[in-house]
């Protein structure tokens, strides 16, 4: 998983992201939100979680804290692709799951027009 977590740094600073370090927050219910890697890109925070292999309670998780941050919520799935049912699930929940050969891709693609910024109100990682 470091290595996944390096990747998206090393991205994200070239796409012009900044790096919230620690990656966590406070959601708007007062929880504490850890992920494995977060940026902010003009007002929009994403998100991102590391999984080995992503089950349908992982996509529940990532989505609890999506609905909690407003943060875009990306989950990198270690094994490569889910499940049909964990990524209909996902999709259903609006949560993108791609595995680390999609890194590159992810942010190749044009920001604005692949990844409509779910901007959040809260601004203030802990």
């Amino acid at each position: 998983m470091y290595f996944e977590r390096l990747l998206l740094e090393i991205h994200a600073n070239k796409a012009g992201w900044e790096t919230v370090k620690p990656p966590r927050c406070k959601g708007v219910s007062g929880a504490i939100h850890e992920f494995a890697f977060l940026a902010k890109d003009e007002g929009c925070y994403y998100a991102f979680d590391i999984y080995h292999d992503v089950t349908q309670e992982e996509v529940l998780r990532s989505y609890m804290k999506r609905l909690d941050t407003g943060f875009l919520t990306i989950v990198v799935n270690m094994s490569g692709r889910p499940k049909k049912e964990v990524g209909a699930l996902a999709d259903e929940l609006g949560i993108t799951i791609m595995g680390p050969a999609d890194i590159d891709t992810f942010f190749s693609l044009n920001a604005v027009e692949q990844r409509s910024g779910q901007g959040s109100g809260l601004e203030i990682p802990l």
